[in-house]
């Protein structure tokens, strides 16, 4: 198995009509909605406060927010912002999500949440955090196909910026780390300053540790970002999204894999080698998310 070399990129570009990633690519656009369900919470806080300044969407779209389990504190904290058109509070899952075109789920009932997405916009773009929890949401939902998907970025975060550091080098300069799953970093194929990480003597699967709200936080908003925008190049985004066979994952549980965006769709990345050390660990995860998919369901 090898380990590093080139890494072949199995594409299929969408023609489909995309009209919400098209208009964001304008200079003057239309506000649009975003509800955050567990706002009030220190995570829902520190995503509100990214979100307001332009972190997500940029520094020229104004944003109307819909808070759920928010509180008047979390509300003034982001009203003052120029990219906040409006910040609302909504006492219902149904409420939150009427016309959304993004939401971020953090905590809450996820089932009821998935369920109450139906009367969002049909080109809704649903980040969470948990893939059993976007699971549970997607599986109560009547839409599917690529809405939504599970946070995981932040795993692939904590590692590049590991390397960076061991390296001496910008986060930038790190690229083709790997976050697998419910969050397994894989540094296998991962290019720091121009070299790769294992020649350098890097953990093939290292530990990074947990990550803390601002971190998450930085990966809803880059999630959501690299969704919409798009990635560049051959660079990719890790996101958990429905498990469809690829890479042994089976079906049934949202798992994380490397993909690219374009046209405001992610699309996995294909021919990514796996050493055995890595398909164990991954096997184990797919087991575990498959048993708390089992437990959540009933």
């Amino acid at each position: 198995i090898h380990a590093f070399g080139t890494l072949t990129m199995l594409r299929t570009l969408s023609l489909a009509h995309r009209p919400l990633a098209r208009a964001l690519s304008t200079s003057a656009t239309p506000t649009v909605t975003i509800a955050v369900a567990g706002a009030a919470t220190p995570l829902g806080k520190a995503t509100l406060a990214k979100i307001a300044a332009g972190e997500m969407l940029g520094t020229e779209q104004k944003v109307a927010l819909t808070l759920l389990g928010g509180d008047a504190e979390t509300a003034s904290s982001v009203k003052s912002s120029p990219l906040v058109a409006s910040v609302t509070s909504a006492s219902s899952p149904a409420a939150a999500f009427k016309g959304a075109q993004f939401a971020v789920l953090l905590s809450g009932d996820f089932a009821a949440m998935g369920k109450a997405m139906d009367g969002a916009d049909p080109d809704v773009k649903v980040a969470v955090v948990g893939n059993t929890n976007a699971q549970v949401a997607w599986q109560a939902s009547k839409i599917k196909g690529k809405h939504f998907s599970a946070v995981t970025k932040h795993v692939q975060m904590l590692a590049e910026k590991s390397l960076a550091a061991s390296a001496g080098v910008d986060v930038a300069d790190v690229s083709n780390v790997i976050a697998w799953g419910s969050g397994i970093a894989d540094v296998s194929h991962a290019i720091v300053g121009g070299k790769w990480a294992l020649s350098a003597g890097a953990e093939p699967l290292p530990a990074v540790g947990e990550a803390d709200e601002s971190i998450i936080a930085d990966a809803i908003v880059g999630t959501v970002k690299a969704w919409v925008g798009g990635t560049k190049g051959d660079a990719w985004v890790c996101m958990g999204v429905p498990a469809a066979g690829d890479y042994g994952t089976g079906s049934g549980i949202f798992f994380s894999v490397p993909v690219f965006c374009s046209d405001g769709e992610y699309f996995r990345v294909g021919g990514v080698h796996m050493t055995a050390a890595v398909a164990e660990k991954l096997e184990a995860d797919r087991l575990a998310l498959l048993g708390e998919a089992k437990k959540a369901g009933k």
